[in-house]
């Protein structure tokens, strides 16, 4: 059985700060995760949830385009498979 000093539980922001440190401070550093790298913030509530709504807040925002001088005319349509696609890159890119 290998022997540690540490054994940090989770891996979201808190557990990777606590197992980095550790490790950097000299213990022999055990991180356990029973599911992904990055916790709940990174893989389905914060980053995930604030990608979307910067999507939504661009699309919401180019319908006032006229209103600011911009050229107008062309309709668009949100591509929610783009828009998850590129959600996920941005987890799996973080993760």
């Amino acid at each position: 059985m290998k022997e540690y000093d540490v054994c940090v539980i989770g891996a979201g922001s808190a557990g990777l700060v606590a197992a980095t440190t550790a490790n950097r401070l000299g213990a022999k550093t055990s991180l356990v995760e029973s599911k992904t790298i990055g916790g709940e913030c990174l893989n389905s509530g914060c980053i995930p949830s604030k990608t979307f709504l910067y999507s939504a807040n661009l699309f919401h925002n180019s319908k006032k385009a006229g209103e600011l001088g911009l050229p107008t005319g062309v309709i668009i349509k949100p591509d929610l498979g783009k828009i998850m696609g590129h959600v996920r890159n941005l987890i799996n890119s973080m993760a």
